[in-house]
């Protein structure tokens, strides 16, 4: 057996052990189906099924809680409509697949730390706006007389769309440099950062939102799916210390398939 093999192997025992013991609690004025969701939740958290196989079957789980299928079902259905499990008619119930791992960011900071290999920046549209009120307050800039890139684009992972970013990024970041990475096909050139100016902090505002026709025909979705809404700022450090806003972005993400890291510093 290979090791990654022996490993998931040792992670699903690892998984049955601590919950050998916990059983369903018959006097609980919590519903039976309510208990064995997330006894099944927490055992899916521990790896016991892998994602994308099978998933036990209802007599299976009936079976080991001693529990008819009219408490199970309705578990089921609660892992399904989390996005835990998948069920695909005619042949089951599945664990869904692992979701994408992704670094939460903004245009720019994508295109500074740029990986090439997996993560793509892809424009939909790009234009020069004058600031109103409220991206000049969000930019630091005055309104109205002054000039800021606004680009909309898909964030593709291992090219599989993932989100939608709608940037609107400051006259810091020198128009020229932006629009060259702009054009280039794909999106995943790096940028480059003036010695008088280092990337900051970013920071993001997060809620749960549901998929736009636009969002869901980008996105590959259902109108109506859940997504992940983020309003999101970055910020640089320049020469003389002080600290100043280069992007304000809304930014909607795939519910079902993204993991976000943050590394906001």
């Amino acid at each position: 057996m290979r090791t990654t093999e022996l490993s998931e192997s040792r992670q699903r025992a690892a998984g049955r052990s601590a919950h050998a013991t916990r059983r369903l609690n018959l006097s609980s004025h919590i519903p039976l189906y309510i208990q064995l969701t997330e006894i099944l939740k927490e055992r899916i958290e521990l790896g016991e099924w892998l994602p994308g196989g099978r998933f036990a079957s209802e007599g299976e789980i009936g079976a080991e809680f001693k529990v008819s299928r009219a408490v199970v079902r309705p578990a089921i259905a609660i892992l399904v409509s989390d996005g835990q499990l998948v069920k695909l008619k005619g042949r089951g119930v599945f664990l869904a697949p692992k979701k994408v791992g992704h670094l939460m960011d903004g245009l720019v900071r994508s295109l500074l730390m740029a990986d090439a290999e997996h993560v793509s920046n892809r424009i939909i549209d790009s234009s020069q706006e004058d600031a109103d009120e409220r991206l000049a307050s969000a930019l630091d800039i005055t309104a109205d007389e002054t000039t800021v890139t606004h680009v909309m684009s898909l964030v593709e992972v291992d090219g599989r769309p993932i989100g939608i970013r709608d940037s609107y990024i400051s006259p810091l970041i020198p128009g020229a440099a932006l629009q060259m990475i702009i054009s280039s096909p794909g999106t995943t050139a790096l940028l480059e950062l003036s010695d008088e100016m280092r990337l900051h902090r970013a920071e993001a505002e997060i809620e749960v939102s549901s998929a736009s026709p636009f969002e869901a025909e980008a996105l590959g979705v259902r109108a109506g799916s859940p997504t992940i809404l983020a309003t999101y700022r970055d910020h640089v450090r320049l020469a003389g210390g002080d600290i100043a806003p280069v992007e304000f972005a809304r930014m909607v993400y795939r519910a079902d398939i993204t993991a976000f890291r943050f590394t906001f510093v």
